[in-house]
């Protein structure tokens, strides 16, 4: 896994070089800007029904999480993009998977990276885009690729496009330490395979709202269960691995609205239902209000509301019989509602730090709270800024 990390790291590295020097031959007058983000984020939650230990259990979590998102354009049609990201935890929860408190499972490391490639043609309105990228964690590796295409009217007002993308996903199967030398950890295939297309379409209502609308199609294929959560029985002592069916498919809808309101306030709204195959369907709707503030400045109040059905195949702890074919306590699958609420402060003008070509164009700060009504409760914090160079 290390060796396909650095692989990836020389992959990017040798693209963005390539990149560089291909811009180093465009004299300062024809070479257009490299966009540059840095995203930084926080995430600790509190919770009672860790799906390690069966449905019950602490679910003490602590996420930090890093991205760096370049665009560099080659010419005035062409770019290249990469974003890279690699998020630690620590997880109370993970570290019951054997019985040695703060083991190897109590915290982990995922490193991604996708490379991209743009081509526009202006002559027909549209553009194409090429994806490839990756990911690496202790228990599993991931690759990925993908495309998509896209066209706008004559006027702009009006877009369309697609984007399909696959992932190749390799587990190492890791399994309750009490359930290692037997046979219920018998697992059929250490493979997982999605494919996601995505159609996306915009329209300019009028010169104050326009609405974005997202239709996505996903199928997933392989193990689809997580080896190392416990599920248990009313009938038997002892746990079982959770059992999940080898295939899912999801469909989300998603309905974007923004709309300036007044001079210096602008309402922002999304909404998504879901329905997937395993029984779950959702709704979920999002409001943003952003008031402008002098001198580039906007503050933000957030809110997020999410309500969904049960899986078919979730039960609390001990209340799944053992005649059941699938079975899970994870309560991401039960039935549940959540609010998250917050602010985030934004400054969005370029500011030119130096007499070279250095912009800062935006930076954001965000924070955020989530509470959920299975009694899970969260804090999220993220800085974001952006940069010309």
């Amino acid at each position: 896994m290390r060796l396909s990390l650095i692989f990836i790291y020389t992959c990017l590295l040798s693209c963005l070089g390539h990149a560089l020097l291909a811009q180093e031959n465009i004299s300062a007058k024809q070479r257009e800007q490299i966009d540059l983000s840095f995203l930084f984020g926080y995430y600790t939650q509190e919770g009672n029904h860790s799906a390690v230990t069966g449905g019950e259990g602490t679910e003490k979590l602590s996420d930090y999480d890093s991205r760096i998102i370049v665009h560099i354009p080659l010419d005035s049609n062409q770019s290249l993009g990469a974003h890279v990201g690699i998020n630690h935890y620590t997880s109370a929860s993970s570290d019951k998977i054997d019985s040695r408190i703060s083991s190897a499972s109590s915290d982990d490391t995922r490193s991604t990276i996708e490379l991209s490639y743009q081509k526009n043609k202006p002559e027909k309105n549209s553009s194409i885009s090429l994806y490839s990228g990756g990911a690496v964690e202790t228990d599993y590796i991931s690759s990925s690729f993908g495309g998509g295409w896209d066209k706008s009217s004559e006027s702009e007002n009006s877009f369309y496009g697609f984007d399909f993308r696959a992932y190749f996903d390799t587990w190492n199967i890791i399994l309750p330490e009490e359930l290692r030398a037997t046979d219920y950890g018998n697992i059929k295939t250490d493979k997982r395979r999605t494919f996601n297309l995505s159609n996306y379409f915009s329209q300019v209502l009028n010169k104050r709202s326009q609405i974005h609308l997202t239709l996505d199609f996903i199928a997933q294929q392989g193990l689809l269960s997580t080896p190392f959560h416990r599920v248990y029985f009313t009938e038997i002592p002892g746990a079982r691995i959770e059992q999940l069916p080898s295939f899912r498919i999801k469909i989300p809808l998603s309905l974007r609205w923004n709309h300036r309101l007044l001079e210096k306030l602008i309402l922002r709204n999304w909404a998504r239902v879901y329905w997937d195959n395993w029984g779950i369907a959702s709704f979920t709707w999002e409001f943003e209000s952003p008031v402008l503030l002098p001198k580039g400045w906007s503050l933000s109040p957030l809110y997020r509301f999410h309500i969904q059905s049960a899986a078919k195949y979730f039960a609390p702890k001990s209340k799944h019989t053992i005649s059941s074919t699938y079975y899970t306590s994870d309560f991401d699958l039960s039935n549940l509602n959540s609010h998250r609420f917050g602010l985030a402060l934004r400054y969005a003008l370029p500011l030119r730090l130096s007499k070279g070509k250095f912009t800062l164009s935006r930076f954001e700060i965000r924070a955020m709270r989530y509470l959920r009504s299975d009694g899970l409760h969260a804090y999220l914090a993220a800085f974001s800024i952006a940069c010309k160079i």
